[in-house]
């Protein structure tokens, strides 16, 4: 399958999900999607993703009665790539919408990850993953994460020894663990982290980011851990040498001197693409995020962002 070829369908499909959003349309954005696949969307203000039918339809239903007004949402960018029949594209929305009892709109850049594959000469999307730039996490709700179907077996199984491989990295401050699951010569490569406002498309530029982001952990002494993650918390697929996974995190920072003493956490959201290098599964694609709550008065810059 050429590129081109899906780019033609990626434009439709994009817009069409977009267009659902803006009428709040669970018809329009039902039609999209594959819920015989593991489905999953990830909203900007929802803890957890949206999963099968029957949760992105709660979800549709619970914000257009909230009585949010969308005014825009439109691409301004988009990165696209298709391995064998599926398809994945990065895409980055502007996004303009008024909340209730809010006197102003709000307005962001949104940054999509949209997973499709081919069924039948159509493109059905299995993941969607939306945020907004965000400075801190909010803490959990204490709502319960609810189980959905199986899944893939072994793309979870492949998911999880990517994403526990990665995150162990960063609680030993071990950056070789940390890019081990990168395939770093990727054309396609884009790591985008909550605090980031925009995502990293180089080798380089997330090596700075990883650079100056451990260079803070050892200064500051701070500790971090991620718990085990249990198939309950991911969403997989996988056809031939590509696969997709959504995950759904919790992070805890503990004091530096007393490794018992937890001083935060909140739950987060990260959604993968990878391929089956010679050498074994190799993340392209990270997309991070935490609930999106109060609006930035500013673009913020990370302190740890690359130049």
């Amino acid at each position: 399958m050429s590129k081109s070829a899906g780019i033609r369908e990626l434009i439709p499909i994009s817009r069409e999900w977009l267009e659902g959003w803006r009428t709040f349309d669970f018809a329009k954005l039902a039609v999209l999607c594959d819920f015989d696949a593991d489905f999953c969307f990830q909203p900007m203000h929802g803890e957890h993703p949206a999963t099968g039918r029957e949760g992105l339809e709660k979800y549709v239903t619970g914000a257009k009665g909230a009585g949010v007004e969308i005014r825009d949402f439109e691409p301004t960018d988009i990165t696209y790539g298709t391995q064998g029949d599926m398809l994945w594209a990065w895409a980055v929305c502007f996004y303009k919408a008024l909340y209730p009892g809010a006197t102003k709109p709000f307005t962001a850049p949104v940054r999509i990850t949209f997973v499709a594959k081919n069924l039948g000469g159509e493109w059905k999307l299995q993941c969607v993953h939306h945020s907004t730039q965000q400075q801190v996490g909010q803490a959990a709700t204490g709502d319960k994460r609810d189980p959905h179907g199986p899944g893939d077996p072994e793309a979870k199984k492949i998911a999880k020894e990517i994403a526990e491989a990665f995150t162990n990295g960063w609680s030993a401050l071990d950056l070789d663990q940390v890019k081990s699951v990168w395939d770093p010569d990727h054309e396609s490569l884009i790591y985008q982290a909550f605090e980031g406002p925009q995502g990293l498309r180089s080798w380089h530029a997330m090596g700075q980011y990883a650079d100056r982001l451990r260079a803070s952990g050892v200064k500051s002494g701070t500790r971090f851990r991620w718990p085990e993650l249990t198939d309950n918390e991911i969403n997989a697929g996988r056809a031939g040498d590509f696969l997709w996974a959504h995950c759904q995190r919790d992070f805890f920072v503990y004091h530096p001197d007393d490794p018992e003493t937890k001083l935060g956490g909140h739950p987060y959201r990260e959604t993968w693409l990878a391929h089956r290098a010679e050498d074994g599964w190799k993340a392209f694609h990270y997309h991070e995020s935490v609930i999106a709550s109060t609006p930035l008065d500013q673009q913020f810059i990370a302190d740890h962002w690359p130049d």
